[in-house]
């Protein structure tokens, strides 16, 4: 191990010469995974035999079954051409569009209660990161400007062209 990391870390020095934090970072783990598949190997995982359930959940599937229902009823409605057929898938439609509110209600309860958990585990395995992350984000995205350009802007929107010029005595204060 102790060669390993050796080799890893002159690795690292070689690399990380002209590169920001970022990308160091990046490269960081890019140099450590090549060093160990070129130390260690790969080990070839074996493709699953038995089919994985692509559709989630069992109410999710449902939720897909009712609105390709509800699609077809639809379709059903327009081409009826009696008064008779209208008013009943009219009525279907009706069931089946209660039933698919009920289970979205449901689904999207599970999600806000998932993302709940999630947030609190978070929190309670690192509260200052947690909050860190909520009072300065980082910020997504590229400047399509020169930070020259940026200062600027930001000078002659918040910047006081009298900031140097002494106040002088004010009359009322101590």
């Amino acid at each position: 191990w102790e060669e390993f990391d050796l080799r890893v870390s002159l690795k690292l020095k070689e690399v990380q010469k002209t590169l920001r934090f970022q990308e160091r970072m990046k490269s960081h783990c890019d140099v450590v995974y090549e060093e160990g598949v070129r130390w260690f190997g790969l080990i070839e995982t074996s493709e699953r035999t038995e089919p994985v359930n692509s559709n989630g959940d069992r109410r999710s599937a449902r939720i897909r079954s009712l609105v390709i229902e509800r699609r077809e009823l639809r379709r059903s409605l327009r081409r009826a051409e009696t008064e008779l057929e209208q008013n009943g898938f009219r009525a279907l439609l009706k069931v089946l569009n209660e039933e698919l509110s009920k289970l979205k209600r449901a689904e999207a309860r599970r999600r806000k209660q998932a993302d709940k958990r999630r947030t609190l585990n978070a929190f309670k395995k690192n509260p200052f990161g947690t909050i860190k992350k909520i009072l300065c984000p980082t910020p997504v995205g590229e400047l399509k400007c020169t930070k020259e350009e940026l200062d600027a802007h930001l000078e002659k929107t918040y910047g006081d062209p009298c900031r140097g010029v002494p106040l002088g005595n004010l009359e009322g204060l101590p």
